[in-house]
């Protein structure tokens, strides 16, 4: 038996984090797994510098393979990650966008309070009716136009 195969007997299985659901959100790297090299396609992964004090977007393959591999710089995490929020605050939401967006949720939310206004209305008239149906069935029999079975004379 390889030794590898021997190790992975040996390791316990790993359970799943609770309080995690995406590993991605539990590795604070706010474009890992999104972000690919310019160069060559592949994935931009997190590497650290000066025993994990310095953080930055390294090319997948100048880590796996070989640095020659692909001519990618290496780029430091906040600043990439500053750039891209700062990219999306001025181009994507911008005022107009979120004012649509609140407009768009404003509408749906008149929509929902309609449609469980009539649901209520709906609701309302069958409770009205299943009353109003008691109601008859008690008179009818205090008038003794019913016959009352057994099990009506145990519940009165």
């Amino acid at each position: 038996m390889k030794v590898g195969a021997q190790l992975k007997l040996r390791t316990p299985l790993k359970q799943p984090s609770h309080d995690s659901v995406n590993h991605n959100y539990s590795n604070q790297s706010l474009l890992t797994g999104i972000v690919k090299c310019g160069y060559c396609g592949c994935n931009m992964v997190i590497n650290t510098g000066k025993g994990g004090q310095y953080k930055y977007y390294k090319c997948r393959n100048k880590i796996k393979q070989n640095i020659s591999v692909c001519t990618c710089p290496i780029i430091p995490k906040q600043k990439l990650e500053n750039e891209v929020l700062t990219s999306l605050k001025g181009n994507i939401y911008t005022t107009d966008y979120i004012i649509s967006i609140y407009d768009d949720i404003k509408d749906s939310i008149t929509q929902i309070k309609k449609q469980n206004a009539l649901d209520k209305a709906k609701l309302q008239r069958k409770w009205n009716l299943a009353e109003q149906n008691v109601s008859n069935l008690i008179n009818e029999i205090a008038e003794n136009k019913i016959k009352m079975s057994p099990m009506i004379r145990r519940h009165l």
